[in-house]
């Protein structure tokens, strides 16, 4: 539990320094036991462990969880830097499942493969193997590297004795792809050598060194493993790019793209915590400050990936960042830990999360493995089990009452302790400090301890002595783990702050005053030249969390335009894209990414004159996350190719994929089952992306309607928006490749977006309008501000006509009357404004806005007869409004 110390610190560092403190601790020991517990509990009698139990799987039409090899070999790797006994035995177990459901031989003849397999939620008895792995090298790897970690943490060594011919042929089935460039394919039938499984075959190459030596006791065979190990290490070497200074996420790839999160940017980091690089390495330290650079949210889970990706933690963990490391864990805990371990959160995310926690605790728990000293000073240990970092070794108390020190060696800032108790707890204790044992500082006293673990904060002290005096109802208190901290606190990000203002803007035109609509003034404004196709660019400074941008348009707006974002202003991606405009102010949210560069491209004008805004603004708003129903998820699917893989696209499973045959003009196509409202689009590509793509949409599968394409397809994650519109089928259809391999993404997901629905432009706004009487206020009427309107004369039988300018669509009007309205009155539209025809026509007007449909009509001109008023006066209205929703 968490306890408030309030005591002599208090007094002098005052209560807003303190309380600080107090907000950025992060309890490493406390989720470690937490997420290791929960990966025991995915374990099935069987001994398989599942993915999650928050989230079943369809698999030939049962309801099923999913157990993924490769995820549970990474989740055992970090239950076993939590080492208990019963962590201990969920480890044999699993690795038991996994020698009894190797493959011999597998689909594509190879021995020691393993497959993934579904188990049947209702029965938990039955599995079904999928006859599918990801990969045959990184399964492999992985697995090595637990089995070797297994032993050296005092797993049972029988089960590997028995088992060594296995192990022998799991080698080999990670060396079979192995080419003569030292590079693994992930699998003989997905011949490419990635950067990430690669990184995995090094350390699991180590391994089954390790293993061959000292459980199998075959030097030769060790020392062969050594040697391919090297040649892994060349290959690796081969797909570092010494003109950008970083890796190719695969052989073949080319200039790695920082801003496409995964795999360019997350791949970078696999050489890092698989040993290849040291993490005091010129080379690591630029690789992971370019991760940091490009995507600065990923901590806070801000990053164009739903995963939280805890293996980026783990990487900081190993670099020694513990800002970072806290800030992951801290908010992990809260979205996922706390909140019952909800889907996305899935048993490689807790592994990972357990090796973050490990590797920071021992970083920075500063009395770890200092000399401790008991009851007076009459017993030293050095090491002890109070400080080992061991919570499955315990320090026993010899009497009562007793006393335990710790000795940080120097005197050190410390401004917080976590005290880990065993069943026998201390009702009653006090946290003594000195820096020297002469004269000591209450910190913290209770006589009402409950034992459990208790994390003690304060202000800043000095110390180097850490005295810890206890006493105990019944028999001796014991304690399991002491650990000493000093905390700094940093600040969460303000999704209130306007991250454009006062910065740096350009233009296509009018560059002078671009910097008038970041100033924060809405009084001041840039515009554009009176052409189409202007744009405008504001600099934040440096890469940002950003998630959105708010337009406050002058009356001389854009009914199309896209905003764009770009971290090295040159490559940009698509944050919105609307061809229907209102102007007003726009705000526009979409999935946080990072930026440094907005760009808003003014396609087409509304008005005659240029483009025009006020104000931008630009935001990292967590305070308002997206919670869309994904429409295509678990729907029907096929594809031009691989079409028996394509539902693999929409299974919620960003582990599994759909891959066109290595082949330009591809599509892909979900059927959502019935028509449905929808407006965009998202999709999370795999390595292999295309490059040139468009995004269909038909209600019938055979009438199809083109809602996005692109020529400059980026891969990553790429979310699409545009008009809300009704369909059934949704199909991508994939132009050009941008890889020599198929077009894949590993989900395709369909949504509507309620929180920023397009609306229909007011076709209206601005034009000309004339009138039976008081012809020169008409205008008044169209003009957007809803407090001046046209009257007409105190008669029955007057008119109002707008010209559009040109013939258009339109199947809604809107009028705002004002309080002298037209009790009987007629729409009429015209393409000459000779020949007019009644769309709408009624008796019983009563005021107030009237919003009338019809069928589509073409017409330029719209007249409004008012032939029977309401009141004494004329007739009167603030605002028409003409609208085409089909559009």
């Amino acid at each position: 539990m968490r306890k408030v110390i309030l005591l002599f610190a208090l007094a002098l560092f005052g209560i807003a320094g303190w309380s600080a403190v107090c907000q950025a601790e992060v309890n490493y020991s406390e989720i470690m036991e937490s997420e290791s517990n929960w990966i025991a509990s995915l374990q099935e009698p069987s001994g398989a462990i599942v993915m999650t139990r928050d989230k079943t799987f369809q698999y030939q039409g049962v309801d099923s969880y999913k157990v993924e090899p490769y995820f549970a070999n990474l989740s055992v790797i970090g239950m076993l830097d939590h080492a208990t006994d019963a962590n201990l035995e969920v480890s044999r177990k699993w690795i038991e499942w996994y020698f009894d459901h190797l493959n011999t031989p597998d689909y594509n003849g190879l021995n020691g493969t393993i497959y993934v397999y579904y188990v049947d939620t209702a029965t938990r008895s039955h599995y079904t193997s999928s006859n599918y792995y990801d990969s045959t090298d990184s399964y492999a790897g992985t697995f090595l590297t637990l089995l070797e970690k297994y032993i050296r943490e005092g797993g049972d060594k029988k089960v590997l004795t028995k088992n060594k011919e296995k192990v022998k042929i799991i080698a080999d089935a990670m060396l079979a792809t192995m080419d003569a460039n030292g590079l693994t394919l992930a699998k003989p039938d997905y011949a490419i050598k990635y950067l990430m499984d690669n990184s995995e075959v090094y350390e699991g190459l180590r391994s089954a060194a390790w293993l061959a030596r000292h459980m199998l006791k075959d030097e030769t065979l060790a020392q062969s493993y050594e040697v391919k190990q090297l040649a892994n290490f060349n290959g690796i070497e081969t797909l570092w790019d010494n003109v950008v200074n970083n890796y190719k996420a695969y052989e073949g790839a080319g200039t790695t793209n920082w801003g496409i999160f995964y795999p360019d940017a997350t791949a970078q980091m696999f050489p890092i915590w698989n040993g290849i690089l040291s993490p005091t390495s010129q080379r690591a330290l630029d690789i992971y400050n370019g991760l940091n650079h490009y995507h600065p949210g990923w901590p806070y889970l801000i990053k164009s990936d739903e995963f939280p990706w805890s293996i980026l933690a783990y990487t900081a963990a190993v670099m020694g960042d513990k800002d970072r490391v806290d800030t992951f864990l801290q908010k992990v805990k809260s979205d996922y830990i706390d909140q019952n371990h909800k889907w996305v959160w899935y048993n490689m995310e807790a592994g990972f999360t357990i090796r973050a926690a490990k590797a920071m605790r021992d970083q920075t728990n500063l009395a770890l493995n200092k000399p401790v000293s008991d009851s007076g000073n009459v017993k030293k240990f050095s090491p002890s089990p109070v400080n080992d970092g061991n919570v499955t070794t315990s320090w026993k108390g010899s009497k009562k009452p007793d006393a335990v020190m710790i000795d940080l060696v120097s005197s050190q800032l410390i401004n917080r302790l976590v005290l880990n108790w065993d069943s026998a707890f201390a009702d009653s204790y006090k946290i003594l400090v000195s820096v020297d044992t002469h004269e000591f500082s209450t910190v913290y006293e209770t006589t009402a301890g409950d034992g459990k673990t208790d994390d003690l904060g304060f202000a800043d002290v000095q110390a180097r002595y850490v005295k810890i005096e206890l006493s105990q109802s019944d028999g001796k208190a014991s304690l399991n783990e002491v650990e000493i901290y000093h905390e700094v606190y940093h600040a969460p990000p303000n999704p209130k702050l306007n991250l454009a203002l006062n910065k740096t803007a350009t233009a296509s035109s009018d560059v002078e005053n671009a910097v008038k609509s970041i100033d924060g003034n809405t009084a001041t404004r840039w515009s554009s030249n009176a052409a189409d196709n202007e744009w405008y660019k504001l600099d934040l400074g440096e890469i940002k969390a950003v998630n959105k941008v708010t337009i406050d348009w002058e009356a001389a707006y854009d009914k199309a335009y896209t905003v764009e974002t770009s971290t090295d202003n040159v490559n940009f991606s698509v944050a919105y894209t609307t061809t229907a405009g209102d102007g007003g102010t726009d705000v526009i949210r979409f999935t946080t990414r990072e930026a440094r560069y907005i760009r808003v491209l003014c396609t087409t004008r509304a008005t005659p004159y240029g483009s025009s805004f006020w104000e931008i603004g630009v935001y990292n708003d967590t305070s308002n996350p997206s919670n869309l129903t994904n429409l295509a998820l678990m729907k029907n699917t096929t594809a031009s190719t691989q079409a028996e893989f394509s539902s693999r696209s929409v299974d919620g499973d960003l582990s599994s994929r759909w891959s066109s045959d290595p082949l330009d003009n591809q599509w892909y196509q979900i059927d959502l089952g019935a028509v449905q409202s929808l407006n965009q689009v998202k999709l999370d590509w795999e390595a292999a992306y295309a490059s040139a793509y468009s995004i269909e949409v038909s209600k019938d599968g055979v009438s199809y309607k083109t809602v996005y394409s692109t020529l400059t397809g980026t891969g990553g994650s790429n979310i699409i928006v545009f008009p809300i519109i009704d369909a059934r089928y949704v199909r991508i259809g994939f132009t050009t490749r941008a890889t020599p391999y198929g077009s894949s993404f590993w989900e395709a997901s369909v949504y509507k977006d309620e929180s920023n629905l397009f609306v229909s432009p007011n076709l209206a706004l601005n034009k000309s309008a004339t009138a039976s009487t008081n012809a020169e206020i008409a205008y008044r009427s169209i003009d957007g501000d809803p407090n001046s309107r046209w009257g007409s004369d105190a008669l029955d039988d007057q008119w109002f006509l707008i010209d559009l300018g040109s013939e258009q669509t339109i199947n809604r009007v809107t009028i705002d009357w004002e309080v002298a309205y037209a009790s009987g009155y007629a729409i009429q539209v015209s393409a000459d404004n000779v020949n007019y025809s009644t769309v709408y026509s009624t008796t019983t007007g009563d005021g107030g806005m009237d919003t009338i449909t019809f069928d589509a009509a073409g017409a330029r001109y719209v007249k409004i007869l008012c032939t029977t008023r309401g009141t004494p006066w004329g007739s009167s209205f603030w605002e028409i409004g003409i609208f085409n929703d089909n559009e």
